[in-house]
């Protein structure tokens, strides 16, 4: 392709990196056939927004959010965006699941496992930093008030390590 490297470092590796172990899954199990990165990305796709709608789901139930969740969760499966991009090639449904559940397990006070789907999450898209941005200030403010310093808060590193590690994988 006529295209220079910059292009290719603007894409982020986590969505490749998934259609291409899917694609190297179906190739063992020989059921791709012709168009077999094609297959691959159309299944992460659904995978991704099955995953992000059934997890939206659980939340909205969890915390009560609404009278009615499976209709919700309905009308967020069928948004004319989710309804094109889950047939296509983009990450969109795979970094909203990612930054959902990173946004749940901060909440639930397990800093490690939101750093890692926030690390995930970076590695998807660059929006994610702002994930850490976002907690650190929360951080911040927990910090001034209460005076004391919880060392399970470093969990969060793992958001700029996942785009770090994007970094040096392009350098």
């Amino acid at each position: 392709m006529p295209l220079s490297n910059n292009y290719f470092a603007a894409h982020l590796p986590l969505y490749p990196i998934l259609i291409k172990a899917v694609r190297e899954i179906g190739e063992i199990g020989g059921i791709w056939g012709k168009l077999g990165y094609l297959k691959a990305m159309v299944l992460v796709n659904l995978l991704a927004t099955i995953g992000l709608v059934l997890f939206f789901y659980y939340l909205l139930k969890k915390f009560k959010l609404t009278n009615n969740p499976l209709l919700l969760a309905s009308v967020f499966l069928f948004l004319p965006r989710f309804l094109v991009v889950r047939t296509v090639g983009a990450p969109e449904s795979l970094f909203i699941l990612m930054i959902l559940l990173s946004l749940f397990f901060f909440e639930k006070t397990q800093f490690w496992l939101a750093g890692l789907f926030g690390g995930l999450a970076t590695m998807t898209k660059t929006p994610g930093i702002l994930l850490f941005v976002g907690y650190g200030l929360v951080f911040v403010e927990k910090f001034i008030k209460e005076k004391k310093i919880d060392w399970n808060w470093l969990g969060i590193i793992l958001i700029p390590l996942g785009l770090l590690g994007v970094f040096g994988l392009y350098a």
